[in-house]
């Protein structure tokens, strides 16, 4: 069982993201802003995997999230998932040795859980 971070500011989204690893037989930690993310990653110690809204709201996006963990032993693979794929500030992301790609919504379950699936084996 792999344990992932799900980072979205949508309670609903980030409801359904965790609610689809768990039935996955996965734990989840479950964060609505960097700042819950954080704290829950020093209560519960790395995670093999990471699931990361684009659009955090506060100032913060999937991108400044990577850049912020970056070289500190807090990021794992992670997906960027989002609303919109064709966000220029993907490519940002080109080159990064753990990101693992754009799922986006909508999308449908059994495509979410084979990319997750992935995550801690890439």
């Amino acid at each position: 069982m792999a344990r992932f971070l799900v980072l979205d500011n949508d309670r609903s989204m980030r409801g359904l993201l965790a609610l689809a690893v768990e039935r996955g037989g996965h734990q989840v930690l479950q964060a609505g802003s960097v700042d819950e993310a954080d704290a829950a990653l020093d209560a519960a110690g790395a995670v093999d995997g990471m699931l990361l809204d684009l659009h955090l709201g506060g100032g913060h996006s999937g991108v400044s999230v990577v850049e912020r963990w970056r070289g500190s032993g807090r990021l794992a693979p992670f997906l960027v998932v989002t609303g919109t794929p064709e966000d220029a500030s993907l490519a940002q992301l080109e080159g990064e040795a753990l990101f693992r790609g754009v799922l986006g919504k909508p999308f449908l379950i059994d495509e979410l859980l084979s990319r997750v699936e992935a995550l801690p084996e890439s």
